[in-house]
C-alpha cells in the first residue's frame, strides 16, 4: 500500500471523535446550567416581587380604613414608640376604635367591643398627631425585611364640624 491510499482511506472514514462528542457536551451542560441558573433567579426575584406586593396592598387597605374611621370620627388618644396605638370614637356607631402597632411582632391589630382582628402583619409604622384643630393624624408604614422596601404614608384630618 502506498502512502496515497493510506490518506484516501482516513479522508473517507465518517463519524465523530470521542473527543469531539466531549466537547460538545461541555458546551451543551454550559449552556443548560446558565440558563437554568436564570431561569432559578427569575422564579425567585418573582416569588419577592409578589410579597412585597402583598405586604403593600395589606397597608394600603389598612391606611384606607383607619383614614376612613379618622375622617368620620374623633382621635381619643395616640402614643407613639415601639408599641404606638390610637384610639378613634366614631361619631356613627359611637363605638371606639383602637389601632395598634406592635413594634415586637410587627402587625398592626384593631381592637373594638373586645374583639381583636389582625389587620396587617409583617409590617412597621408610627402614628403622629397635630396639634390644633382640626387634628391631622400621620400615619406611616413599611414592610418588614426584604430589601428596597418603599415606606406607605398618609395624613388624614378629622371632619367633626360643630
Amino acid at each position: 500500500m502506498d502512502v496515497k491510499n493510506k490518506k484516501i482511506k482516513y479522508f473517507k472514514k465518517k463519524g465523530v471523535t470521542l473527543v469531539e462528542v466531549i466537547i460538545a457536551l461541555g458546551v451543551f451542560s454550559i449552556v443548560i446550567a446558565s440558563s437554568v441558573a436564570t431561569l432559578a433567579s427569575g422564579v425567585t426575584t418573582r416569588h419577592n416581587l409578589k410579597l412585597q406586593q402583598q405586604s403593600v396592598e395589606e397597608i394600603v387597605t389598612a391606611i384606607n380604613l383607619i383614614s376612613k374611621r379618622v375622617r368620620m370620627g374623633e382621635i381619643i388618644s395616640v402614643q407613639t414608640g415601639n408599641v404606638a396605638f390610637i384610639d378613634v370614637k366614631d361619631n356613627n356607631d359611637l363605638k371606639t376604635y383602637q389601632y395598634f402597632f406592635n413594634g415586637l411582632s410587627n402587625t398592626l391589630t384593631l381592637k373594638v367591643d373586645g374583639t381583636t382582628v389582625v389587620l396587617a402583619n409583617n409590617i412597621e409604622g408610627s402614628f403622629y398627631v397635630s396639634v390644633g384643630e382640626p387634628k391631622r393624624l400621620t400615619i406611616s408604614m413599611k414592610p418588614v425585611g426584604g430589601t428596597d422596601q418603599k415606606r406607605v404614608q398618609t395624613t388624614v384630618s378629622t371632619r367633626v364640624y360643630e
